[in-house]
Formats: structure tokens, C-alpha cells, sequence
């Protein structure tokens, strides 16, 4: 190892052991693993081809994500690879968004789970390719954790088994059967869907608890919301979306949502559609003024999980939520037939 690389080495351990506390150590006093920390959860951290900003990315990363280093490049960026064997990635990271040995334990891991949507068997591949060895076949509506994700494809867990698998080939949602609904046991934090017995209408998120209420968009069968308030027998509050980004809180009529076994059941009527423009964003509130939550390509699949009276949609990509103004008409097929419901 030259005399820089060393003088490197030994700043970047002073700077973990003053800023990040003492980390899991090797013989030689360094930190030989690392787990992704972003400031904002709602941030992904890219695995870089080499140690600068602007080399090309081989997938973006959630808090919580494991990685194990390699090199300690110079005090801003570090080699790591992510898994073992079969299925691992290797790449850049900056240091900055990593908490260090121990320090990785306070972590709170942002990773969102996904699930598996093929009418047949889905492989985990050992790299990015269909050419490469399949680690495994997964049936429809197997839970994955994603760990990062990239345009075509995403790096995922199953079981503690780490591989890659398309993007085409993961949903947000669990698929299932038509199934009734259920008000019972719900409770503030209880997890539910939308489940409106004719699939082509929509549910209504009203600003307050009324039928004659305004409403923040009409959302379809299969999108999740998280319970804020039990207002009475017939109305919640609740959020959809997580992690503080691009969400959207209102209330909906409980006789309209289901909750617990009944929600596996409800097949989803989420609409998924793809722009075609090279670039484009989703934002954190329904505005012209507001910051972008992400940046995305024309390879991306957008759901459209519910569209508002004023022109923007509801939307997640790769499990980030965030608005987009639809009637820009960049998309294929828009979906402007929605009927009231709620």
C-alpha cells in the first residue's frame, strides 16, 4: 500500500471513531462492514462503477442495506460489495452515507418489501441478464425485500438469499382473489386496502369526514393505507405512501377498505404505465413549486395509485410514492375514467 493510500486510511479511521463511534474492527483497527445511512430514509445511496458523483450507477440502496467493505478508496469514497458470491454486487459508495461497524446498528432500515407478479415462475439470477444462473424459482406473490433498484433490474433478498431479479417481475402490492370487506379489530396503525365492490370504481380521500367533503383523489382497489385515527364505525384517517415521501392523508369510508386476511384477497385494479420521455420526475406534494422525490427514466413502470380533480396523479415507482401532473399526457393510455365512490 503506497504512503498516500495509508496517510488516507488513517484520516478516514480518526474520522469514523470521532463522527460515527468505534466501529467493527479487522486486525488492523478498520471497519471491514458498513450499513447504508442516509440522513433523509426517503433517500437511496448509488453504487458507483468508480469513486466519483458522476460514474455510471449500478442500482440505488435503502437505509439499512448491509455492505461489506473492500477498499478504503481516500477519505470520500469506499469499495464494497453487497451480498456474497452469487447475486453480490461490488461498486463505490461515499462514506458519508455509511455508519460504520457498530455504528450500524442504530440504523433504521428503510428497506420496503415487494412481491413477485407472474402468471409463472420467476428466477433469481446471480447477475444482471437472463443469461446468468438462476439462484432460484419463485412463485406469484413471494416476498422480496428490495435492497436497491436500478431500470431494469432490482437487487433483492428472499429468504436471506441475495440475487437480482427484473423489475418487470416485482409489484408493490400482493396480488390475490376478490374478497369481502372487513371493519373489524381496526385499530390506529392497522394496514388495510381499498376494496370497493364493483373494481372500477374508485375510493374518494376526503378532507374531512363527510361524503360532501372535498376530495384529495380517488384511489383504486389494492392501494394500502395506513390507519392515523378511528373517527367513528363508518370513517378513518389514514396515510398513503411511507416514509414522509410524496404522501397523502385524508379520510375514507371504512365500509370501502379491508383489513387483515380479507385485504390479502382483494386483487389489486392499480393502473402501471410507462412514460416516454428519457427523464422525469415525481414531486412530494400536488404543486408546480414543489421538490422532486426522484428522478426516473422511461424504462420505469408507473402505478397510478389514484388521480385528483385538479390534474395530478398519485403515483409509486419502484415502491417511492410522489405526485405527477398526468394531463401532460407523457404517458401511455392516461386514465381519466374514474367514477366517484365514497
Amino acid at each position: 500500500m503506497s504512503l498516500l493510500k495509508r496517510l488516507l486510511v488513517c484520516f478516514l479511521c480518526i474520522a469514523l471513531i470521532l463522527g460515527l463511534g468505534a466501529p467493527l474492527a479487522n486486525a488492523s483497527g478498520v471497519a471491514n462492514t458498513a450499513v447504508v445511512n442516509n440522513p433523509n430514509p426517503a433517500d437511496r445511496l448509488h453504487l458507483r462503477a468508480s469513486p466519483k458523483s458522476t460514474a455510471a450507477s449500478y442500482g440505488r440502496y435503502y437505509s439499512g442495506v448491509q455492505v461489506t467493505i473492500l477498499e478504503y478508496t481516500n477519505a470520500e469514497w469506499v469499495k464494497v460489495r453487497i451480498g456474497s458470491g452469487s447475486g453480490s454486487a461490488q461498486g463505490y459508495m461515499m462514506s458519508k452515507f455509511l455508519a460504520f461497524g457498530n455504528a450500524g446498528n442504530s440504523v433504521k432500515p428503510a428497506i420496503p418489501t415487494m412481491y413477485v407478479k407472474a402468471s409463472s415462475s420467476v428466477n433469481l439470477r446471480s447477475d444482471r441478464s437472463t443469461s446468468s444462473s438462476s439462484l432460484g424459482s419463485y412463485k406469484n406473490g413471494t416476498t422480496v425485500q428490495l435492497l436497491g433498484f436500478g431500470s431494469t433490474w432490482h437487487h433483492v433478498s428472499i429468504n436471506g438469499k441475495i440475487g437480482f431479479m427484473q423489475a418487470s417481475s416485482l409489484s408493490s402490492t400482493s396480488t390475490g382473489n376478490t374478497g369481502g370487506n372487513t371493519g373489524s379489530g381496526i385499530s390506529v396503525g392497522s394496514i388495510g386496502v381499498v376494496n370497493n365492490p364493483v373494481p372500477t370504481d374508485r375510493l374518494n380521500l376526503r378532507t374531512s369526514a363527510s361524503s360532501s367533503a372535498s376530495s384529495l383523489g380517488r384511489y383504486y382497489n389494492g392501494v394500502q393505507v395506513k390507519v392515523l385515527q378511528v373517527v367513528n364505525k363508518d370513517w378513518v384517517k389514514v396515510q398513503i405512501g411511507n416514509n414522509g415521501q410524496g404522501i397523502a392523508v385524508g379520510y375514507m369510508m371504512t365500509k370501502y377498505l379491508a383489513f387483515g386476511s380479507a385485504a390479502n384477497k382483494v386483487k389489486s385494479a392499480i393502473s402501471v404505465y410507462r412514460c416516454t420521455s428519457s427523464a422525469w420526475n415525481i414531486v412530494f406534494t400536488p404543486s408546480n413549486k414543489s421538490n422532486a422525490v426522484d428522478t426516473f427514466g422511461w424504462t420505469a413502470d408507473m402505478e397510478v395509485l389514484g388521480v385528483r380533480d385538479d390534474g395530478w396523479w398519485h403515483v409509486r415507482v419502484y415502491n417511492i410514492t410522489g405526485y405527477i401532473y398526468g394531463k401532460t399526457q407523457i404517458f401511455q393510455t392516461p386514465p381519466y375514467n374514474l367514477g366517484p365512490t365514497g
